[in-house]
């Protein structure tokens, strides 16, 4: 009986010390007790975020809380733990909460509760399975990270003070043509709205969002010309507007002297594609899967500092220009309509790993295929140059060659193995057989006109 007396006689105590203070700061911090308590003893999941440390113990010395002075909740951080639960009611006591961390921990809660804290300033309730609209966030919130659960409606309003936004993978179906709420946050630095279903034309998100570092709207259904918008971002250091329904010209990147990566794959630009709206500074660049046509652009294959090129599945045609970057690492032109020799992969890029030139129409003779300079052939690197024209058998450890195995000339474009084959040689024979016969026919026509004449 005393073991089961002692923790209400702690209790007790506890609360009577606290009444040394106001009555409403007693309430507060019993409000914030109830709900450890409620935690502790709901959830598996907070029992490993508490370390087996009892809440009535003072809930302040668990890793992930922070009091202020008079023992008020101001910051609390649970991630990585699977409280697998709803959070009740009485988390909105926090009053006085600035930063509210629950990430990774398939919680399920009201969002309406996020309004009642004035003070917050950063919020982030990432990877769980929150349902519901987004209230208005009109706390001074500095950042904001509400992504991988599964909100429906943006909040009518933003943080004129946010800097970090990520609505990302959730289930939001909305026009942001107009660029509301998004342009109540003038500051915003880092947008992220990826694996969603918005829709319309961002351009207006571009024009009131000048300070922009990184954007990522990939994976919705935005459409249209966006160059215009992109001429406005001229801080962006990562852009990625991959996987949505953009058409025409591809934006001027040139302006952007901060530019890093780039990624407009999986969208329907298309046209004769013009070079000189790349700067020289990228390093990652994927054009991967739209519509280009005409020559790889020799630009590419001067650009020093590129560690990426990705311009696979395309409609690009003639010669693989010579690359010479020190940095290249990835270089990806599979799916396309390119010809003529094999370039040089060699002492020009050392640090090549992954090469995939397959499903082309290259002229392949197999000492062409020389990476003894590169670090293909190293720990996971990756070569294809597989479907495409060889002109003797080929043996490389290192490189898929041919799903055919090019036994000795087996053209293997588009991954149709011909019925007959024939080597360089015996296309000189026909060459010259067939100058003999037209010469013996003009010979014969000759005569004939002779008799004809001769008759007359």
């Amino acid at each position: 009986m005393y073991q089961s007396i002692k923790p209400l006689f702690f209790f007790c105590l506890v609360a009577a010390i606290l009444s040394l203070s106001s009555v409403s700061a007693l309430n507060i911090k019993l409000a914030q007790l109830r709900f450890f308590l409620d935690m502790y003893r709901d959830y598996q999941g907070f029992r490993d975020f508490t370390r087996g440390i009892d809440p009535r113990l003072y809930y302040c010395n668990i890793d992930g809380v922070v009091c202020d002075e008079e023992g008020r909740l101001t910051e609390l951080a649970i991630v990585n733990y699977n409280i697998n639960g709803e959070i009740k009611n009485t988390f909105n006591q926090f009053i006085y909460l600035k930063k509210l961390i629950i990430d990774n921990c398939s919680v399920t809660m009201d969002p309406i509760f996020i309004k009642f804290f004035p003070d917050l300033t950063i919020l982030s309730l990432s990877n769980n399975r929150i349902t519901g609209d987004i209230p208005d966030l009109t706390a001074p919130l500095s950042k904001i990270d509400l992504s991988g659960n599964y909100f429906t409606t943006l909040p009518r309003a933003i943080s004129k003070l946010a800097t970090y936004v990520n609505f990302g993978d959730n289930q939001f179906d909305q026009d942001l043509t107009t660029g509301k709420p998004l342009c109540d946050a003038p500051l915003t630095k880092v947008l992220k709205l990826h694996g969603n279903k918005f829709h319309g034309n961002p351009t207006n998100i571009f024009l009131c969002l000048p300070e922009l570092v990184e954007l990522d709207i990939s994976r919705n259904n935005f459409t249209g010309n966006i160059t215009k918008g992109v001429l406005n971002l001229n801080k962006l250091v990562k852009f990625n507007i991959s996987h949505n329904q953009f058409s025409e010209h591809i934006p001027y990147f040139k302006v952007n002297k901060q530019l890093v990566e780039i990624d407009i794959s999986g969208n329907k630009f298309e046209g004769i594609y013009n070079y000189d709206r790349f700067g020289f500074d990228h390093k990652f660049i994927n054009m991967s899967h739209n519509k280009f046509q005409g020559r790889i652009p020799i630009f590419f294959s001067k650009m020093k500092k590129l560690e990426v090129l990705d311009l696979s599945d395309n409609m690009f045609q003639g010669n693989i220009p010579a690359f010479s970057s020190q940095v290249l690492i990835k270089l990806n032109l599979s799916y396309n309509i390119l010809n003529g020799p094999m370039p040089s992969f060699n002492e020009t890029t050392p640090s090549l790993k992954y090469l995939d030139l397959s499903y082309n129409r290259l002229a392949i003779v197999c000492d062409d295929l020389i990476f003894e300079e590169t670090k293909i052939g190293v720990g996971d690197s990756t070569c294809d140059v597989s479907n495409n024209l060889f002109f003797n058998k080929c043996t490389f450890d290192n490189c898929t060659i041919s799903n055919y195995g090019c036994e000795r000339c087996y053209p293997t474009m588009v991954g149709k193995r011909p019925e007959v084959s024939a080597s360089p040689d015996s296309y000189k024979f026909a060459f010259l057989i067939l100058n003999i016969f037209g010469v013996l026919i003009l010979f014969q026509n000759v005569n004939s006109l002779l008799a004809v004449y001769q008759s007359d």
